[in-house]
């Protein structure tokens, strides 16, 4: 009897140790091993870490679209959690609170203030630039999504866009030239519905957009063109199609110049920025508008748009007839707009 009691305590030991070792071997310290979870670490341990991130939180799953950066963010121990063992990633993220998961996850490490907790991160975010003066943010409300746009861009150090027309058809009464320069730079991408594209620019962003979001910035920073060559692989492989045919034109999914499809007069206004490629720029433009009309009718108009390659000068307006419509050129402040009128 005393034997058989010795073999089960040793194997209720053995159990014990194999659990414990389980239990350590799926820990978050256990898949960094020890190294300081950078962003290029966290890309590296990404499959681990998504299963960490699977198994800490219930309602997150496996496929969710947002998982991969969540699980990257998780990694870097820059978002946690409810009490309950949930995410909530539907829950809506206040100004304040996106502040500082930016900054934290950048590298700034503010000690929480003994008065208002975020104070600290505004002043740093201040003085980085990511916030302005005359923002006059509620930083205990919902943070909008056009305000996301602009402080990613703002700590990024990107340049405004001078497009003056907007890629998104319900940015068009709004200043909208940080969520252009965001959508330009592959930081964020917006809704599209046959065709059109939309941001939704007054909504408040989730816990699971911008846990989504700062990974993007963190690895736009690490290595900008990388980063966009990646994303402009990733967007013109995600539905199998390198293209989308709006109106009459074929548009590639990936591309450089601005292109937007929803004013009522015209049928498609495209922007070259003089910052960008403009070989590339002339290349897709020439690629677009001849997917409708013919090359003899588009030569001209690109013909004339390469005489714009000084920002400090203007390329007056000219309008070019095409059968029974009209393509409208003009460029100033760095950007030249190709507008092709409706009939």
């Amino acid at each position: 009897m005393r034997k058989v009691l010795s073999i089960l305590i040793a194997l209720c030991i053995l159990s014990s140790e194999a659990l414990n070792a389980f239990a350590v071997g799926d820990s978050l310290d256990s898949i960094l091993n020890g190294q300081t979870p950078t962003i290029e670490v966290v890309k590296a341990k990404v499959d681990s870490l998504v299963t960490y991130t699977t198994k800490k939180f219930k309602d997150v799953k496996s496929s969710a679209w947002y998982i991969q950066n969540l699980a990257k963010l998780v990694g870097m121990k820059g978002i946690d959690g409810y009490k309950d063992g949930t995410f909530k990633p539907q829950n809506q993220i206040k100004v304040a609170e996106f502040t500082k998961l930016l900054l934290a996850a950048s590298g700034y490490k503010e000690d929480i203030a003994l008065g208002v907790w975020y104070s600290n991160y505004v002043a740093k975010a201040k003085e980085i630039g990511v916030i302005d003066n005359e923002d006059n943010y509620n930083y205990n409300s919902g943070l909008k999504r056009k305000d996301l746009a602009k402080m990613i861009c703002k700590l990024l150090k990107i340049q405004p866009s001078v497009s003056g027309t907007s890629v998104f058809t319900d940015a068009k009464n709004i200043d909208s030239k940080w969520i252009d320069t965001a959508f330009n730079e592959y930081l964020i991408k917006g809704y599209g519905v046959e065709g059109a594209r939309t941001f939704k620019p007054m909504q408040v962003a989730t816990r699971a957009e911008v846990s989504e979001i700062v990974i993007r910035v963190l690895e736009y920073r690490e290595n900008p063109t990388e980063f966009k060559k990646t994303m402009q692989q990733n967007n013109a492989s995600s539905n199998g199609q390198t293209s989308t045919v709006v109106k009459g034109y074929t548009i590639p999914n990936a591309h450089t110049v601005g292109v937007n499809t929803g004013f009522e007069i015209a049928e498609i206004v495209i922007s070259i920025d003089l910052k960008k490629d403009l070989d590339v720029q002339y290349k897709e433009t020439e690629s677009i508008i001849g997917s409708k009309f013919s090359s003899s009718d588009v030569k001209p108009v690109i013909d004339y748009i390469k005489q714009y390659r000084d920002a400090t000068t203007v390329l007056p307006k000219k309008e070019f007839p095409v059968g029974t419509q009209i393509i409208s050129v003009g460029g100033q402040a760095g950007a030249v707009t190709i507008t092709v009128f409706a009939n």
